[in-house]
Order: C-alpha cells, then sequence, then structure tokens
C-alpha cells in the first residue's frame, strides 16, 4: 500500500517485539519490496527500522526480459550496501521473487532461455554471496487460472502446469 517509510519502521518494531516476545527464535525478515526501492528502504532504516528486522527481503526482478549479470549484481548490491551503512555488513538478504518469464510478449524469450537465465539467476547469487534465492512461481500459471491471460503473471513457474500437455514436467 502506499504507507510511509516512517510508518512501516513504527509497524515493524510493533510487530518485531510481539513475534520476539512469543518465540525469541523468530525471524523478522523486513521490507519484501518490488525492486529494491533503495530510497523508500533508506527512510524506514533512517526511522528505526535497522533495530527490528532479523533480515530484508526484495524482488529484484529485471523487468525488461533480458537478464543481464552486471545490472542484477548492482541492483542487489546496492541493497546490500545500504544496510552496511547503517551497521548491518552481515544482513541476511533473502531475494524472495526472482525468475524469468518464457513468454514472447514484450520481447521476453521462449521456455530455453528464460531457463538459462533462471540458472544465470541462481549461479551468481550463488557464487557471489548475494543472498538466499526464492523463485517467483514453482510452477506455471495456466491461462485464466489465477491470474487472466495477459496479465503478465503466467509462464514464470520452472515446471509445466498441470493441465499442460506433459503435466508438471520440468520446463523447457
Amino acid at each position: 500500500n502506499n504507507t510511509t517509510p516512517e510508518k512501516y519502521a513504527e509497524l515493524l518494531k510493533r510487530v518485531y517485539e510481539i513475534i520476539k516476545k512469543n518465540d525469541p527464535e523468530g525471524q523478522v525478515i523486513a521490507f519484501s519490496t518490488a525492486q529494491p526501492a533503495l530510497s523508500w528502504v533508506r527512510k524506514a532504516l533512517e526511522a528505526g527500522a535497522i533495530d527490528y528486522m532479523d533480515g530484508a527481503s526484495t524482488h529484484p526482478y529485471d523487468w525488461d526480459g533480458k537478464f543481464d549479470v552486471p545490472t542484477y549484481r548492482a541492483k542487489v548490491q546496492s541493497f546490500i550496501d545500504l544496510f552496511a551503512e547503517f551497521g548491518r555488513p552481515d544482513m541476511p538478504i533473502h531475494l524472495t521473487e526472482i525468475g524469468i518469464r518464457d513468454h514472447v510478449e514484450g520481447g521476453w524469450g521462449n521456455a530455453n532461455v528464460a531457463a538459462a537465465q533462471n540458472i544465470e539467476y541462481y549461479a551468481v547469487t550463488q557464487a557471489e554471496n548475494l543472498g538466499t534465492v526464492y523463485q517467483f512461481s514453482a510452477i506455471n500459471n495456466y491461462p485464466n487460472i489465477l491470474w487472466e491471460s495477459g496479465s503478465g503473471e503466467q509462464r514464470w513457474g520452472l515446471l509445466n502446469h498441470g493441465n499442460e500437455r506433459v503435466p508438471f514436467s520440468a520446463r523447457p
């Protein structure tokens, strides 16, 4: 929603305190922003959010459909560097939505290109210790299931949908 970073920091503090009171080992992962949203996150950290999180999350998609290693690396590293500025260079980073669509609309690639680029995401992230990766969707969304056709939310999965010719098979 359109909450301010300051209100987010206040809410995060309250939630963090409740979670830790009920489960001291519980983990509070903050933000989960679509893209790193650095200026917004910075303002929340300045408002005190840095003291009430065990990790941070972002969704570093490359929305132009062409995965580019230097752009991805710079995007994630800038998120990591922000926490170092606030005294938390060891902040666990969770890349909680990542993936490449295999749809041709808007210049996106085919299933083979998507598979190669997904492997590249994982390889670069692991090799450079950029964080923990979570695939956006394990199974492709079939047209008219969950999202309307053409919504941009289809064809992100690593497996084919159950209604496809070879159900739940690996792609490509």
